[in-house]
């Protein structure tokens, strides 16, 4: 979106987002219209697609960058009769493209990989970093949290993401290894705060009913955004793998990443 902003300086940029990611994005400083699409049900899918043509189509757009590549992008693309459309090479519908880039299947980072697509626009260099943009209160919000945990600026805190996606439980690190973390780090005068959405609610009350050193326990009461600002403050974050990693990344937060056992 940085590099989009910068090749086209006096553009305007809408970005389609579904309703989970909409928090992610809503204060983005390089877009100017934020469009959410929830697919929820297939029933009010079909119809929110068509909703959301029509809105398109009224406003125009001369080029559509598909960075999800699904069928249901590429329909959009197609539907908001935007004359250019650029997404990978696929099986996925790709005929209603306009711009097939080769190498849908690379296996690169990422990043790097989303700029092949921009590479059609004559957007060539790929930054290495991830950002995030969390509102003032959103850090407020955290800083009330952690003073109420009596949290000087002074004071180390390490963050641990206990969880993982429901769909992933294998890719989790085993809760009692996150026990003797927590237990060494209080050796070193190292306080912890424990993170992970509302599912990991039971592990957490397991950590924090097996430790003497009491962790600061936030797992389920932040936000996205409020993640992001509470992970800042942190001086490490150890996580498995699952989106609070990539937050960490976008916040410049030293992290271990903890692989396994999946492949």
């Amino acid at each position: 979106l940085e590099a989009i902003r910068k090749h086209f300086p006096e553009a305007k940029i809408a970005m389609i987002v579904g309703a989970q990611a909409k928090e992610i994005v809503s204060n983005c400083p390089y877009i100017d219209e934020l469009i959410v699409f929830d697919n929820k049900s297939r029933q009010g899918r079909i119809r929110n697609i068509m909703d959301i043509a029509k809105e398109l189509r009224r406003e125009y757009f001369d080029i559509v960058i598909d960075l999800q590549n699904n069928r249901t992008s590429h329909i959009l693309g197609f539907l908001s009769m935007g004359p250019r459309r650029i997404g990978f090479k696929s099986k996925k519908l790709d005929f209603l493209l306009t711009d097939k880039v080769e190498g849908a299947k690379l296996k690169m980072p990422p990043l790097q990989h989303q700029f092949k697509l921009l590479g059609s626009l004559g957007i060539k260099d790929a930054p290495n970093r991830l950002q995030l943009f969390p509102t003032e209160l959103e850090k407020q919000n955290i800083d009330r949290a952690l003073d109420n945990e009596w949290v000087s600026e002074k004071q180390i805190l390490a963050g641990m993401n206990i969880g993982s996606s429901a769909r992933w439980k294998t890719k989790r690190w085993a809760i009692e290894n996150f026990i003797k973390l927590c237990q060494k780090f209080s050796q070193k005068d190292i306080r912890v705060v424990i993170t992970g959405s509302k599912n990991d609610i039971p592990l957490a009350e397991k950590l924090v009913s097996s430790v003497k050193s009491k962790p600061i326990n936030l797992v389920g009461k932040t936000t996205l955004m409020e993640l992001a600002c509470l992970v800042k403050r942190c001086k490490l974050f150890i996580t498995g793998d699952s989106a609070p990693l990539h937050i960490a990344c976008a916040m410049s937060t030293p992290s271990i990443a903890l692989f396994g056992p999946t492949d």
